[in-house]
């Protein structure tokens, strides 16, 4: 799971993977990382646990790493999957949680009885608390980040899409979430910097502690 966020955010951050097929793991691990680290570089300034993303991809034991094909395969996917997800075509679905949910499926159980929220009840909670684009939302549960990034889907919708000048200012600054587990923190990240948002306003922590409703309360927060 983590390997397939970092690839897919690597991808974003401009990596080239296309050009590292037939190269072998080495170079492409080494690839990844690089380019997460530059791309964390300014994000750490104002959230230093945006690390926990960088940290995680550098303990992943991967059990062989010799099947080139399988590797140029993973990079064809990645790309597809990139290109999907950073178009006009977008509407908010929550590709980490999609993947952590199938990858559960060949497991006798979820890890922590952990099952994300299919993308049409995301939708739904976001009709149900009429967000607009001018709202400020809290998930405080969030888990890889599915409810945020269908309200950034749709608020960005409604500002006039991409390209409008509100689009960067809903991105930067009206989606915040906190997540307890640190990997599932990590995917929350990964999920974020997939689409160059609000990785900085994300917060590994309990939200149950006096520390968590402090954070909560400085923030601008009008719907959650």
């Amino acid at each position: 799971m983590i390997f397939t966020a970092c690839a897919l955010v690597a991808e974003r951050y401009g990596a080239g993977l296309k050009h590292l097929k037939d190269m072998g793991y080495a170079i492409f691990h080494t690839a990844i990382h690089s380019t997460l680290s530059k791309s964390l570089a300014d994000s750490r300034k104002q959230n230093a646990k945006i690390d926990i993303l960088l940290e995680e991809y550098s303990n992943i034991k991967m059990n062989t790493t010799d099947n080139q094909k399988a590797i140029n395969d993973f990079i064809d996917w990645v790309i597809e999957i990139s290109k999907c997800i950073n178009s006009n075509e977008w509407r908010g679905e929550n590709v980490m949680g999609i993947f952590f949910n199938e990858f559960n499926r060949y497991k006798k159980k979820s890890e922590a009885g952990q099952i994300f929220t299919p993308e049409h009840i995301t939708d739904f909670m976001y009709q149900i608390l009429d967000v607009n684009k001018d709202d400020y939302i809290l998930d405080a549960t969030c888990g890889s980040g599915g409810f945020l990034v269908k309200a950034m889907a749709n608020m960005i919708r409604e500002a006039g899409g991409t390209q409008a000048d509100a689009a960067a200012e809903i991105k930067s600054s009206h989606l915040y979430g906190i997540e307890f587990d640190r990997e599932i923190y990590a995917l929350a990240c990964a999920n974020m910097l997939i689409h160059k948002d609000s990785k900085t306003n994300l917060e590994q922590m309990d939200a149950r502690t006096e520390f968590a409703c402090q954070w909560i309360k400085s923030k601008p927060i009008t719907k959650f």
